[in-house]
This record gives structure tokens, C-alpha cells and sequence, in this order.
């Protein structure tokens, strides 16, 4: 009989390790993946202003809220529903437009560390309400030197 009592009590403190765990690693993956967003691709590189040519409008862009860099952005569409230009990212027209980065770590050391010479071309779900961009996959290429006056 003690055995038996011994027997349900570790089966029922095991499943709820169990289901505390698989609690844990569910909200870990939301976290993660940002929950849901709107599917969106920007394109630009460090150091760009509205005073450059190709240069659309800027960002500030953070990982953690401390470290900031200010993007000249290129290009930017959104998708669901379509729509281009920097207005994706504003959520009123008296805001600045700024943008936390999350996702796997590496993307976001790459978008981060990327060099003024390299156009950033990143992919992500945009989250509006919290201003967050969460990275699916981030490209840099060299840009182009210009060539000198003649």
C-alpha cells in the first residue's frame, strides 16, 4: 500500500515538472518569434540621411534600448496589407520613428555590426504596438563606390 501512495506521488509531481516545462518552452518560443506581427523587408545602411539620394527616411534601432544606431532606410514594404515607405514603422505622425530588433542573436548582431559601407536587407515580423522588429533573416552587400567628380 505505501509503495503504491510512493508511486502516485512521483508520477503526479513528474507530470507536472512535465507540464511546467512544456509551459516554459512555449512561452519561450512566443517570446522568441515576438507572437504575431506583420510580415515586413527593410533595406538601408548606417550613417544614411534624408540629404542622401536613395535614402528614403531614417530609423533609430536598438537591440536592448541602450545601444542605438540611426538607419537610413532605402526601402521598406509591408506586407498584409501591402504597403511601402517608412510609414510602416510610425505609430503616429508626432513620433520619431524607432525600432527594438529581436530574434536569434546572430541576425541581430549581424543587422547591428553591419558596416557603413554595407546595405542591410533584413526580413522580419513587425510588431507596431511594441515597435518591435523580430528578424527572419538578415543579407548585407557591399554598396557600390561612387565614382569620383570628373
Amino acid at each position: 500500500m505505501r509503495r503504491r501512495h510512493w508511486s502516485s506521488l512521483v508520477l503526479v509531481l513528474g507530470f507536472g515538472l512535465l507540464t511546467a516545462v512544456v509551459i516554459e518552452m512555449e512561452a519561450e518560443a512566443q517570446r522568441r518569434l515576438g507572437g504575431s506581427g506583420r510580415p515586413v523587408r527593410l533595406e538601408g545602411y548606417w550613417e544614411g540621411t534624408r540629404a542622401d539620394p536613395e535614402v528614403i527616411g531614417t530609423l533609430v534601432v536598438s537591440p536592448d534600448g541602450t545601444r542605438k544606431r540611426t538607419l537610413g532606410v532605402t526601402a521598406a514594404q509591408g506586407y498584409q496589407p501591402p504597403e511601402e515607405g517608412t510609414q510602416i514603422f510610425r505609430g503616429s505622425t508626432t513620433q520619431p520613428i524607432a525600432l527594438v530588433l529581436r530574434g536569434r542573436s546572430e541576425l541581430v548582431a549581424r543587422f547591428m555590426d553591419a558596416k557603413p559601407t554595407e546595405r542591410i536587407i533584413a526580413f522580419g515580423l513587425y510588431s507596431a504596438g511594441a515597435a518591435q522588429l523580430v528578424l527572419s533573416s538578415v543579407e548585407l552587400k557591399t554598396l557600390p563606390t561612387p565614382d569620383p567628380p570628373d
